[in-house]
């Protein structure tokens, strides 16, 4: 572990914002972002599935929901090298995925 960054997240953060840019102009990376999202997002809707959490109809956007709730929390505390809520920042996260994904 002693060649392992402190914080992962800094050293691909920068990539994942110029896809996030470049997606925007380019349909041809906006569909790999979207089936990105989408295998992530999957990954948790089978988990809601095998734990027999909540409907079919709301597993999904449940999924989508949790999934953009961390990459924005985990975009802001690249952006803002200090944060000086991120103790917060994780309980309202905690509290929401609980609310989302737990019954």
């Amino acid at each position: 572990m002693g060649d392992r960054p402190a914080d992962p997240q800094a050293v691909f953060r920068p990539y994942l914002d110029v896809l996030d840019e470049a997606a925007a102009s380019d349909p041809e990376i906006r569909k790999i972002m979207e089936a990105w999202h989408e295998e992530v997002i999957t990954d948790i809707v089978t988990g809601l599935q095998l734990a027999g959490h909540y409907t079919e109809e709301t597993r999904h956007i449940r999924g989508t929901l949790a999934f953009t709730q961390l990459d924005y929390v985990a975009t802001l505390w690249t952006r803002r090298k200090f944060e000086p809520n991120r103790e917060h920042d994780l309980e309202v996260l905690a509290d929401s995925w609980h609310h989302l994904l737990c019954d």
